[in-house]
């Protein structure tokens, strides 16, 4: 079998048998770096006998923390969750991870931005921002092992 990308080839030889023959555990992993961008993916059986695959798995092949938000012109709402744990138990999880988050067309001013746990509701980390000028805000996440949410509004003026 040729596993390749954009030419580069990885290869593993899989004698022909007289039967069926199930590969445990890693017996018949073949693995390929692919970095990012647009790639052209080959996948060959140039053997004399015929190969089943059970499955493609594809890792690494984006950032660990993915995002879904809505905003207006002085608000921020958004649910940031850990790609490879939204779905997994506990004991399975990877570890937690933490990223940046950009948010366009915020005004200028002072907000309140708070992360909150999505399963206990408790906020896990609260700021004061100050966002000057033009441009995107870029805020840091915390630490995320499954999920976040973050709710960012004006702070009231002081009277």
């Amino acid at each position: 079998v040729k596993l390749g990308v954009d030419g580069r080839i990885v290869e593993r030889i899989f004698p022909p048998t007289d039967q069926d023959v199930t590969f445990a555990g890693d017996g018949a992993t073949m693995s390929i770096d692919l970095p990012a961008g647009a790639h052209t993916i080959t996948l060959e059986n140039v053997g004399t006998d015929w190969v089943q695959i059970r499955n493609f798995t594809l890792t690494n092949f984006a950032p660990a923390l993915g995002a879904y938000a809505l905003r207006g012109p002085r608000f921020v709402a958004a649910w940031i969750f850990h790609r490879a744990n939204i779905t997994s138990r506990q004991e399975n999880r990877t570890a937690p991870a933490n990223g940046s988050l950009s948010v366009p067309g915020l005004k200028a001013g002072r907000y309140q931005a708070v992360w909150h746990d999505t399963l206990t509701g408790q906020a896990l980390q609260s700021a004061i921002i100050t966002k000057i000028g033009e441009g995107p805000l870029t805020l840091k996440t915390p630490l995320i092992a499954r999920d976040a949410a973050l709710h960012m509004a004006p702070v009231a003026a002081r009277r």
